[in-house]
């Protein structure tokens, strides 16, 4: 199925977070409850999108079709050398340096359709060994994805792909494709978009809103 994307394509581009507060319970097997509240090391990327122009009310003014995509994430937090033993060798060897570590993220998207504010979100954990990064059980450590977490007045969301990528690569995307729809006058209206965060195995998170 075609995909109209937020105009202004954004290239890949590395995060410099540092100094978000990790939540407790970040590293467990399913997700935190919210990631409402975390405002340091937030990145906000504007976009011009093309299918909310196409759609706004003559009598609104363009500006309302600035669209944003809203990126944070955590501080590194280290698993210790408790937390790994009973594992393989070089992953306890990684916690006793300091090395195996995981972090969360959110990321979440916010345009206007037919004059019509939308919102949604996506967020999760990743598991990193300074060569390898993973969301599904290695080494016996699990981190996540979820979509679909925006809220909806007026609107619906539709997600069409959230990746759950398999096994350790040295780095992986975690996107969450989705389309909005509304009923505006009697008339269907609807957008499809995408943003994506690529986890890095040394830790670094690189965003995109132009994912396909």
């Amino acid at each position: 199925m075609a995909r109209t994307r937020i105009a202004a394509v954004l290239s890949l581009m590395v995060i410099p977070f540092a100094a978000l507060p990790a939540s407790a319970g970040s590293t467990g097997d399913s997700p935190s409850s919210s990631f409402q509240g975390l405002e340091a090391s937030t990145e906000v990327d504007t976009f011009t999108d093309e299918d909310c122009l196409r759609t706004l009310p003559k009598n609104m003014d363009d500006a309302v079709c600035q669209a944003k995509m809203i990126t944070e994430v955590s501080e590194p937090e280290a698993v210790t050398a408790a937390q790994a033993k009973g594992q393989s060798e070089s992953v306890m060897r990684a916690a006793a340096e300091g090395t195996l570590k995981s972090r969360q993220w959110s990321q979440s998207s916010k345009s206007n359709l037919g004059g019509i504010v939308w919102t949604e979100k996506h967020e999760g954990v990743f598991w990193y060994s300074g060569q390898y990064a993973w969301i599904k059980k290695y080494k016996n450590k699990t981190g996540w994805h979820e979509c679909d977490l925006g809220q909806s007045v007026g609107y619906s969301i539709s997600v069409k792909k959230c990746s759950q990528p398999a096994g350790h690569e040295r780095g992986f995307d975690l996107y969450d494709r989705f389309q909005v729809h509304l009923i505006l006058k009697q008339i269907p209206l609807k957008t499809s978009q995408c943003m994506l965060v690529h986890s890095n195995g040394d830790g670094t998170l690189a965003r995109t809103a132009d994912c396909r």
